[in-house]
């Protein structure tokens, strides 16, 4: 099983950097993104740090 760590960066120090998803919705669920399963585990773990960072 591979793994992706997320830390997260102090603000102070390192300018924020913009990661867009880009993808066709999946045409039984409109409101879901059709992503592999790598992009799946990525997209899983940088929503949380981006809400983090926006709290």
């Amino acid at each position: 099983m591979k793994k992706l760590v997320v830390r997260y960066l102090d603000p102070e120090m390192i300018e924020p950097f913009h990661v867009e998803t880009i993808c066709r919705r999946q045409p039984n669920q409109p409101n879901q993104p059709d992503l592999t399963p790598e992009a799946q585990d990525f997209y899983k773990a940088i929503e949380p740090a981006a809400k983090h960072r926006w709290e």
